[in-house]
């Protein structure tokens, strides 16, 4: 968004600290005051980002004990799908904010819009059965997820939230970080 509408970024971002507007409201307003011709801009932009690394080897370390990895993006879906690219075969389900690029402007579309968020990852956790819950995040849209899973990774601004909740984490750097954990973690049950 600071390489579309920059102007209106800084807007907007600085309502959304100064608790006037929500994230929800201010991605929305922003995503939306993107002229669907800027479409192709944002897959470009998106060939340029990497994974953060060791995520094949989380995915392998899942697979062979069976476990479901669902990817819950507070993103665009174009740039979460362009990214992880074969990748994204990988996962047992993936969900993000699809675009409408039919009119003048971007639209988001969502299935699973919450009160406050975009999307709702608490709701899509509940839509799937699991022994135990594993939420990986960094940041304010992660936070409800975040909350309402057993065990939680955190870093960033979501680690400085939790922390203030008073809500245990385990901290990340890398997908490494998070594989090692989960193995030391279930190595005991």
């Amino acid at each position: 968004m600071e390489t579309l509408c920059p102007d209106l970024t800084r807007i907007v971002t600085r309502q959304m600290m100064a608790r006037r507007m929500s994230v929800k409201e201010g991605v929305r307003r922003l995503v939306e005051s993107v002229p669907s011709a800027r479409y192709d801009e944002i897959v470009a932009y998106s060939r340029t980002l990497a994974i953060r690394p060791g995520l094949l080897e989380l995915l392998d370390f899942l697979d062979a004990r069976g476990a479901r990895f669902v990817l819950v993006s507070g993103g665009l879906k174009i740039m979460v799908t362009t990214v992880l690219g074969p990748l994204v075969n990988r996962f047992a389900g993936l969900f993000a904010l699809d675009l409408d690029t039919r009119g003048k402007n971007l639209k988001i579309q969502t299935l699973m819009e919450g009160e406050t968020e975009l999307l709702a990852k608490r709701r899509v956790m509940e839509r799937f059965a699991y022994e135990q819950s594993v939420a990986i995040g960094d940041g304010y849209t992660d936070r409800e997820m975040a909350l309402f899973a057993d065990v939680a990774f955190a870093r960033d601004g979501l680690a400085r939230f939790l922390e203030k909740m008073g809500r245990s984490y385990i901290p990340w750097e890398d997908f490494h970080t998070v594989t090692s954990h989960l193995e030391r973690l279930w190595e005991k049950e």
